[in-house]
C-alpha cells in the first residue's frame, strides 16, 4: 500500500471513529452511516487543508468544509431517513 492510500485509509479511520463516538457520547447510540460520513468528511478537510497550506486563506477552508459537511448530512438524510424510513438523525427524545 502507497503512503498517499495508507494516508487516507488512516484519514478517513479516525474521522468514521471520531464521528461515530461523538454520537454514541451524545446519544448513547450510533448507526454505521454516521462513520461513513464522518469518514468522508475527514477526507474533505484533510483535502482542504493540503490547499490551505498551497495559500487557500482559513476562512476559505472553514466556509467550503461546513457547506460540504453541510451538505453531505443533508443528502444522507434525505436518502436514509425520508426516503428510507430509518430515523438515524432523530433527536427528538433528547
Amino acid at each position: 500500500m502507497t503512503r498517499t492510500r495508507l494516508e487516507a485509509f488512516a484519514v478517513f479511520f479516525m474521522g468514521a471513529f471520531s464521528y461515530g463516538l461523538c454520537e454514541l457520547f451524545v446519544r448513547g447510540r450510533t448507526h454505521i452511516t454516521m462513520g461513513l460520513l464522518g469518514g468522508v468528511a475527514m477526507l474533505f478537510i484533510h483535502a482542504l487543508n493540503s490547499k490551505r497550506r498551497n495559500g487557500m486563506l482559513i476562512p476559505s477552508a472553514a466556509i467550503a468544509g461546513a457547506l460540504f459537511i453541510t451538505a453531505l448530512e443533508y443528502i444522507s438524510g434525505l436518502i436514509l431517513n425520508v426516503n428510507l424510513g430509518l430515523r438515524i438523525w432523530d433527536y427528538s427524545e433528547l
